[in-house]
């Protein structure tokens, strides 16, 4: 399931929840995974993606596209990062097999809720 909500100015924050998260790993197959294209200018996702994972009890990666310094970016191309949640953590071991994925570990902060979320915690 590919979730892509979130390179505008604000960012939709009912989709980044350990509730919203719970529906969608709902949906997929045992081996499923959820794909968050992160990229955005204000805000950085990855943690509270990373928490969420982490409470609830799943396994997480983050992969950042960005050109080499010296390299131009093609025409109509931006920088991009891509955070990936599964319940199935051979699927995350794949994955971090491949170049430009890494793991992610949550910094132990709290897990964005309907209830309790905070985005100004997430501007750059």
């Amino acid at each position: 399931m590919v979730l892509d909500a979130y390179s505008s100015d604000s960012i939709p924050l009912h989709l980044v929840t350990t509730q919203a998260v719970e529906l969608y790993t709902r949906r997929l197959k045992p081996d499923g995974l959820l794909v968050f294209h992160i990229s955005n200018r204000y805000f950085d996702l990855s943690q509270p993606l990373a928490r969420i994972a982490r409470s609830l009890g799943l396994h997480a990666a983050i992969r950042f596209d960005f050109p080499a310094p010296d390299a131009p970016m093609p025409k109509g191309a931006r920088p991009s990062i891509v955070l990936t949640i599964s319940p199935d953590a051979d699927r995350i071991q794949t994955l971090l097999a491949l170049p430009h994925w890494q793991p992610i570990q949550a910094d132990g902060g709290k897990a964005w809720s309907d209830d309790n979320a905070n985005p100004l915690a997430a501007l750059r």
